[in-house]
This record gives C-alpha cells, sequence and structure tokens, in this order.
C-alpha cells in the first residue's frame, strides 16, 4: 500500500492521539524546518488557538516536530481531522534529523482568514504537544519553548476527558492523578514540571538555569512577591500588615523547605498533650512547620553578624511558640 510522509508539529506528535485518527501512522524520525517558528494563532471552533507554523524573522530558528509514515488511503481521514482553517501541503520540505537530508512531506497550515493573534491554547492540547515532543525526543532547548508557553484552563469537561485518555494512555504516572492540570507557579502546572524533570540532567546547567527561572523564580514572584506589593500599594490601612507578615511567614517556610528538600509534617494534635505538642514542633521535629522556622533562624548565615547562635535559638524558640 503506498504511503505518504506526514511532518507533524502539533498535536499529532503524540502517537496516540494521530493513530486514533489513522492507525496505520507509524513514527519514522524527528526532522525540522529553518526559519519557521511556532504559533497558537490558528482560530478554533472551541474559541481556542490551536498550532500553526509561520515564517521567523529568524532564518537560523528551527522548528522540530514528528516524522510519520501512514497509508494514503487514510489522507482523507487526516484532513477531516485538521479541520477547516487548515490548508494541506504535499510538497513541504524539511530536513530529517539523523541524515540530515531534505525530503519532501504533507503538513498542514493554518489559513490567512483563520488567524487570530490574542489566542492561547488549552491546557489539555498544550498537554498533548508537550508530551508528543518528549515522546519524539525532540531537543530539550526546544521542549523547553512548549513548557514556557501559556494556556488556558478548558472549561468543557468533555473536551478535557477525550485527552486525557489518550495522555493517560501514554504518560498513565502522570496523568492519572486530577492534579495535573493544577498551576503551581504562575501559569505553568504540575504536569509542565513533570515534563521539565524529564529533561533535566546535571550535565545540562542551561536547562536547569530555564527550570529556576520558570517554576521556582515565577512562584516565588507570583505567590509572595507580587501580592505583597499589591497590598502595600492599594492598603487602606485595615489589617494588611498582617496578611503581609502571614506571606513572609509562608515565603520562609517554602524557602526553608526547598534548601533543606524536605517536606515539613505536623504532629497529630489529637495523640499528644498540649506541652507534648509544642515540644515536638519546637524541638523534635526538623520536618514541621515551626522546625522549619527554627533551622531556618538558626542556621542562616545572613544573621550571623546579628545575633550570637545562643540568642538565635531563643529568638527562633520564642517566636515559633508565640
Amino acid at each position: 500500500m503506498t504511503k505518504f510522509q506526514y511532518f507533524t508539529y502539533g498535536s499529532n506528535m503524540l502517537a496516540e492521539r494521530l493513530q486514533a485518527r489513522c492507525p496505520s501512522a507509524k513514527f519514522a524520525g524527528l526532522v525540522f524546518v529553518c526559519g519557521h517558528e511556532l504559533q497558537f494563532s490558528k482560530r478554533s471552533k472551541d474559541c481556542s488557538g490551536k498550532a500553526t507554523i509561520v515564517a521567523s524573522k529568524n532564518c537560523h530558528e528551527k522548528l522540530y516536530g514528528a516524522l510519520f509514515l501512514i497509508d494514503k488511503l487514510e489522507l482523507p481521514h487526516l484532513d477531516k481531522a485538521e479541520g477547516l482553517g487548515y490548508g494541506r501541503k504535499d510538497d513541504f520540505i524539511v530536513v530529517k534529523a539523523d541524515k540530515d537530508e531534505d525530503i519532501e512531506v504533507t503538513t498542514y497550515f493554518a489559513k490567512s482568514g483563520a488567524i487570530s493573534e490574542q489566542l492561547k491554547p488549552y491546557g489539555w492540547y498544550k498537554q498533548l504537544i508537550l508530551w508528543g515532543a518528549i515522546q519524539a525526543e525532540l531537543p530539550s532547548k526546544y521542549l523547553i519553548k512548549l513548557v514556557a508557553i501559556e494556556a488556558d484552563r478548558d472549561l468543557d469537561s468533555q473536551r478535557n476527558d477525550k485527552a486525557l485518555n489518550l495522555l493517560k494512555t501514554a504518560y498513565k504516572e502522570v496523568f492519572s492523578k486530577e492534579t495535573w492540570d493544577m498551576k503551581i507557579a504562575d501559569q505553568h502546572t504540575v504536569a509542565d514540571w513533570k515534563a521539565m524533570k524529564a529533561i533535566l540532567d546535571p550535565g545540562t546547567p542551561d536547562n536547569w538555569e530555564a527550570a529556576f527561572n520558570l517554576f521556582f523564580r515565577k512562584r516565588v514572584e507570583t505567590r509572595y512577591f507580587e501580592p505583597i506589593r499589591l497590598l502595600q500599594e492599594h492598603g487602606g490601612n485595615k489589617g494588611e500588615g498582617f496578611s503581609i507578615v502571614a506571606l513572609q511567614c509562608s515565603l520562609i517556610e517554602f524557602l526553608a523547605s526547598t534548601r533543606d528538600g524536605v517536606i515539613f509534617v505536623e504532629p497529630d494534635i489529637k495523640t499528644c498533650t498540649e506541652n507534648d505538642c509544642v515540644n515536638k514542633i519546637v524541638n523534635d521535629n526538623p520536618h514541621s512547620s515551626a522546625g522549619l522556622f527554627k533551622n531556618f533562624v538558626i542556621n542562616n548565615a545572613l544573621f550571623d553578624t546579628e545575633l550570637s547562635k545562643t540568642k538565635l535559638k531563643d529568638v527562633a524558640k520564642s517566636f515559633i511558640v508565640m
């Protein structure tokens, strides 16, 4: 049976999604095209932005995707799946990465009349693309760009569930839990972080820097510093100071637990007396919330020049039990 070579840069990179549309599809390698970039400006009937590729101002910029071989009889199925607003091109030239040779492929672009610049993809659609890219082993620097994409939450549970079933098939350990789309650092989710972890390696410092900026820095900025600034700038002296202190305490707890690599656990108040609980919180449990505060104050070099170690212990202990 005659086959055609299909270049996909969007959600069809996930083999399970493409094979649901074209059962004969077989992954055939990594490909790229120079002078193009990925955008989510194709207007969809579900009001979100779908993927398309456009010419880049940087002629050296590489856009990566997956190459599949598909039975030609299934081409109408692919046309139908791509839907309105996409135009098919059967003589698009890409480079096969493993052989560094040009090949002619079939792919799809958004038509000019279907473009809207101010669109975002839905979260489930982004995850199909991201984990399809991981499956196809796209370069880590390109994957980081995909992780950084901002997405909107789709309120249609049927669309969410349909995509989620495909993602569970491919990556059950990530998508079997309901928390996969929980935002943990600005717009970035648990699933985004799992994808980022998949490309972190001690020998790739650039990836670690990207992870720090996308997740740690954004988490601190959006959960602590930005709310504090808003309270300072727009407060009316009606108790905002207490909220600011609460945020600062939460930040200390976060920084301390991150530094120590622990998750704090409070003692069970049902199984200990009041004095015993205080003792467990302050002295016995370095992984408790209070224990983290104590260690942060006592063992932080920032405070060494201000107070002696003995004094620091008293300050830490009195602060915790207040």
